[in-house]
């Protein structure tokens, strides 16, 4: 029965009134009289100009968590011509992250070394593999829940790497691709948007390039049950759906661990929260408006400067400029996803500063490989005893049969969302321990 203070909203009392108001948020305008060129042109401006700035207070020795992706590649190519343009002198240390430990397939997602080669050819920067070979975030889980909120991030593990690397290389202030995706846009709202206008051939010809372009094999009749049928339904169609389809697995489904009397709707409750359902689509929202005030940036914002801050690092995040923001969100849909190429617009506006290999990629490194491996090496009746021994918070709420259900589920089945949803619980029960013993004590 507690009023759910929506994101981005305060409340303030006026005169034994309480009022709601919101104080950010990110609103598209777009100019359709400019073309192409302007939005690659002046994205790459806005970009300098961010960088540049974070440059100016940033100390003589700085570094760059890097991967093989389009974010983290691009914020070394721009840093590396301004520290040469404007003859900053910065020594620029640069982070990856490898997994020794993983075989197979799982290796070959996790890997992106060939890509750092081919950035090493084109920069100058000193450079450290930082190795990851079997312990991730559930072996430092009490380090993680001395924080003031639950951290979900399963990969979290990765800083206490990178953070050390910098304390050993004297670095103070840190540079991180985080935040790319949201900013920039992959554009696939434009199914939404051709669908919407009943452009059906454009809707098909775009996805079916977009598929090919990754290698993917897709279903016509998929195609046409989610773009086209779903997209035009009814917005409390949409939403009956969601609630109704059985076994789903996502990650705001709770149902799926807890008691019967608990059950709630999911959709309706992150709607109240956030503004708008995490999956059916109301022709009053814009799903562009929603990724740029995507719920999860403000979280990364406050996790990542926690653990920058306790360990007297300076994070800098390029992608979450309030400016770079709100210019990406006025970029035309047809300029964010083009010929299948996502972020097409900002892929065009760097390709003369990265690799031709990280240019022309439409994939991403898939590194859960090592947190799956770990939770997965768990003994599944140490994960229920930890969970659902009598003193926990958590007992009351959730489902031991339900829960352990899951479990098997993920050992059969390696499921990602899955896996990242009871590492979720595992770890508000960790926090909770940690942190609540103000109510024990107070019991």
């Amino acid at each position: 029965k507690i009023k759910i203070i929506k994101s981005n909203h305060f409340i303030y009392a006026d005169r034994g009134t309480i009022k709601e108001k919101r104080y950010s948020y990110f609103s598209q305008n777009i100019d359709r009289e400019k073309n192409e060129d302007f939005y690659k042109d002046s994205v790459l401006d806005n970009f300098n100009n961010v960088l540049s700035n974070q440059l100016s207070i940033s100390d003589s020795n700085i570094a760059i968590t890097l991967s093989g992706g389009i974010d983290s590649s691009s914020i070394l190519s721009l840093v590396s011509k301004i520290n040469s343009q404007d003859e900053l002198k910065k020594r620029i240390n640069c982070y990856s992250a490898v997994f020794p430990g993983l075989e197979g397939e799982i290796s070959k997602k996790a890997y992106e070394s060939n890509y750092v080669q081919d950035l090493k050819e084109l920069h100058n920067f000193d450079h450290k593999n930082i190795s990851f070979s079997r312990d991730g975030s559930i072996k430092i889980s009490d380090k993680i829940a001395q924080t003031d909120e639950p951290v979900v991030a399963p990969n979290i593990y990765l800083y206490e790497g990178f953070y050390k690397a910098c304390k050993d290389d004297g670095v103070k202030d840190l540079f991180e691709g985080i935040g790319g995706d949201s900013t920039i846009s992959h554009g696939l709202s434009k199914f939404i948007e051709l669908s919407r206008s009943f452009k059906f051939k454009s809707l098909i010809n775009e996805f079916d390039k977009y598929n090919k372009i990754r290698g993917r094999e897709y279903s016509v009749y998929n195609l046409i049950k989610k773009h086209i049928i779903m997209y035009n339904l009814p917005y409390s169609l949409q939403k009956f759906y969601y609630k109704y389809i059985k076994n789903h697995q996502d990650y705001f489904n709770v149902n799926s661990f807890i008691k019967n009397e608990f059950q709630i709707d999911t959709g309706n409750r992150f709607e109240q929260m956030h503004g708008y359902h995490p999956y059916a689509v109301s022709k009053k929202n814009n799903p562009e408006e929603n990724t740029a005030n995507d719920i999860f940036s403000s979280y990364n914002n406050r996790i990542s400067y926690f653990y920058s801050n306790k360990n007297n690092i300076r994070s800098h995040y390029p992608f979450y400029n309030r400016k770079l923001i709100q210019f990406c969100l006025n970029v035309p849909i047809e300029y964010k996803l083009k010929n299948g190429i996502s972020r097409y617009y900002f892929k065009e506006a760097i390709k003369d500063y990265v690799p031709k290999s990280i240019y022309s990629r439409n994939s991403k490194a898939d590194i859960s490989g090592l947190f799956l491996n770990e939770l997965l090496s768990i003994d599944k009746k140490e994960l229920l005893n930890n969970i659902f021994c009598s003193d926990t918070h958590l007992v009351n709420i959730l489902d031991k049969s339900k829960f352990t259900n899951q479990l098997e589920i993920l050992h059969k089945t390696r499921n990602q969302v899955l896996g990242a949803f009871i590492y979720k619980i595992f770890i508000l029960n960790k926090w909770l321990e940690k942190n609540s013993w103000f109510i024990k004590k107070s019991v």
